[in-house]
């Protein structure tokens, strides 16, 4: 069952930040101040790091004994942030990348070989 809410909340976090980004971009064009998440109007190209965060502060705030971290590192040689959540990949921006359609949910590590982690940060030490 938890298994199921884990992804469940990725899929969540990901229809509020594209509801978000379009609202955002509609603001932009009328109010050049109307940024309230940097960057989400383009959702999800270069949103990774403000999702990751978002997609770890939820996890650890709803379903407190998971083993959340936010992962900074590259896909593809470009910068990129990500979640492990259980040892399992969840990149919520992943189709942000050429050649990929979707996000990523409960992927082993292994078997992602783009995704090249540099720095790994414990979810509850991030906030």
């Amino acid at each position: 069952m938890e298994g199921y809410l884990i992804i469940y909340l990725a899929e969540k976090v990901i229809d509020i930040l594209m509801q978000e980004g379009r609202e955002e971009a509609l603001a932009s064009r009328r109010d050049s101040e109307s940024k309230r998440i940097p960057y989400i109007h383009r959702f999800p190209v270069s949103s990774c790091e403000i999702t990751s965060f978002i997609y770890s502060k939820l996890l650890t705030e709803l379903m407190p004994g998971e083993d959340v971290k936010v992962v900074s590192g590259r896909c593809n040689n470009q910068a990129h942030y990500w979640n492990l959540v259980n040892d399992k990949v969840f990149d919520l921006t992943h189709h942000q990348f050429p050649n990929s359609t979707d996000p990523i949910f409960n992927v082993s590590v292994e078997s992602l070989t783009a995704l090249k982690a540099e720095n790994i940060i414990d979810a509850s030490d991030a906030f």
